[in-house]
């Protein structure tokens, strides 16, 4: 993750802890919270916290529809790995 990255608060979305990516002072993606239920968990509430992300002018959200997700659970289990996916895809629509 680079070292000037910040979070700005987003209000009102009605998502948890919502919050936009900058870089640089500019907004490169979004991240945020969700509870979701994890696969083949043994513990007595499989609801999980993970965190989801999406890069500016993208509508794929990132976290989601994938096979690791189906496998293990959606979501990033931390925000700096959020943060680095949205990274990663704001770079990769960047070179397009």
């Amino acid at each position: 993750m680079e070292r000037n990255t910040t979070y700005a608060p987003l209000r009102g979305s009605g998502r948890s802890n919502h919050q936009q990516v900058l870089v640089h002072g500019k907004p490169v993606g979004e991240v945020w919270r969700e509870g979701v239920i994890i696969p083949k968990s043994k513990a007595r509430n499989p609801m999980k916290w993970r965190w989801f992300a999406r890069a500016s002018n993208d509508d794929t959200v990132l976290g989601r529809g994938t096979r690791h997700a189906l496998v293990l659970g959606a979501g990033f289990a931390s925000k700096n790995k959020a943060t680095k996916a949205v990274l990663i895809r704001f770079a990769d629509l960047k070179r397009r």
